[in-house]
């Protein structure tokens, strides 16, 4: 997903299992990357990574908000560009990479949704 041309990158979802998975070194090399590329964030975690998103908040170019306590789920949608990743975090994580303009502009309309009701 960082390989894009685009300057804005959306996600939502985020659960606690996307960091128990990947860790801190994968999250904040993702991170480091994404602001060298100079590539705005806007992410809307679970509320179980409410301490992240804090750390987050503190970096140029990222905006984060949680979800309610009473809501967590294993799913996380990110659009960047003309791509939408879906991943599922189960106990055998997979995703979905969709490179199509038309669903990326859908899911990012999606996106606005519900950031704007946080």
């Amino acid at each position: 997903m960082l390989e894009t041309s685009s300057k804005d990158y959306y996600a939502y979802g985020g659960p606690q299992q996307a960091h128990d998975l990947l860790g801190d070194y994968f999250w904040e090399s993702f991170h480091k990357v994404r602001l060298h590329k100079k590539l705005n964030a806007r992410l809307l975690f679970h509320s179980s990574l409410k301490w992240w998103a804090e750390k987050l908040n503190k970096l140029p170019h990222t905006q984060v908000k949680t979800t309610k306590k009473d809501f967590e789920e294993i799913t996380e949608t990110i659009i960047c560009g003309q791509k939408v990743a879906i991943i599922i975090y189960t106990e055998k994580p997979y995703g979905l990479l969709i490179d199509e303009p038309h669903a990326a502009e859908s899911y990012k309309k999606f996106f606005h949704l519900l950031w704007n009701s946080k």
